[in-house]
């Protein structure tokens, strides 16, 4: 149950963000049918939890990753899909509180990589959420 509530805030945060764009980047849902678009970027989502913590029979702590690939085709640069995942990285500041879901530390965005045509940099955004 908090897992779906977790998911639910990080993704509207991330629609929100995808919303306030120009050029709106398709989303490959977790789990949702996606065909990539042959240009362009475009997103993958994750919800990563990690294994819950109980403080006593009514309390719990849930923490996790939120995990935002982002990809473009090889051989067009990095910068726009580095560009991109910095801005993601952005909308999920230290400190934000999403009703609760918590983002206790700055996004970490990785090295991007190569791989059969496409081009991915990954935005990591970890959450945590105590709850009764």
């Amino acid at each position: 149950m908090k897992t779906s509530f977790i998911r639910r805030q990080l993704e509207s945060r991330l629609n929100v963000w995808v919303s306030q764009q120009t050029e709106k980047p398709p989303v490959a849902w977790q789990n949702v049918a996606f065909t990539p678009p042959a240009s362009g970027i475009w997103l993958e989502v994750t919800l990563l939890p990690a294994d819950t913590v109980s403080g006593s029979l009514a309390a719990g702590e849930w923490k996790g990753a939120f995990r935002v690939n982002v990809f473009g085709r090889s051989g067009s640069g990095s910068s726009a899909v580095e560009s991109v995942a910095q801005s993601i990285a952005g909308h999920f500041p230290a400190g934000l509180d999403m009703d609760g879901v918590k983002v206790p530390r700055p996004p970490s965005v990785g090295r991007g990589s190569s791989d059969e045509g496409l081009y991915m940099v990954p935005v990591s955004i970890r959450y945590q959420l105590n709850a009764q």
